[in-house]
């Protein structure tokens, strides 16, 4: 079904931002319009937001209310994205202050990207120390197991020298 009018298409498409911007799933929408007595499910609020269904005027009001807004507020694309009312010279500001905000947020990205380089090759080095480390247990383990078996062999060959010599000597008595 396609929305009946602009008016119902703004008002739709505030909302979804105003949802998105509180954090809020369709689930959680309908949780807080529920707690106001509405009876609006998640399947509903998807229905709306993809133009499958239309909107009634009480829905409007419960949905508003729920996101802690007006219906004037969500049916003005400026005013339904939570800005203030501006005036032009405002708005430029807001614009401005939104830039530097994104500005902040690339450069705090670059620093977190450089340092996943530095953690990630930190990984490798330890990584690869790691299986030097396993090698060479592996190999101390070899020389433990050979050592072990020599001394085995070195005692059994002590077990013969002894009883040769008991024996030279009971048959020399």
């Amino acid at each position: 079904m396609e929305l009946e009018s602009e008016a119902e298409r703004v008002f739709i498409q505030q909302m979804k931002a105003r949802r998105q911007s509180l954090d809020l799933t369709q689930s959680a929408l309908a949780k807080r319009v529920a707690s106001m007595g509405g009876a609006l499910y998640q399947q509903t609020i998807a229905k709306l937001e993809s133009g499958e269904r239309s909107l009634k005027l009480s829905e409007a009001d419960l949905l508003a209310r729920a996101l802690d807004t007006t219906i004037q507020d969500l049916l003005s694309p400026v005013a339904g994205l939570g800005l203030p009312r501006l005036t032009s010279e405002g708005l430029e500001a807001h614009l401005a202050q939104l830039m530097e905000e994104h500005q902040k947020a690339q450069e705090v990205a670059e620093m977190a990207k450089r340092d996943a380089s530095i953690a990630s090759e930190r990984f490798v080095q330890a990584r690869q120390e790691a299986d030097y480390a396993e090698a060479e247990a592996s190999r101390a383990r070899g020389l433990l197991v050979s050592a072990h078996n020599r001394l085995e062999g070195i005692r059994l060959q002590i077990d013969m020298a002894q009883q040769a010599l008991q024996s030279l000597r009971d048959g020399g008595e």
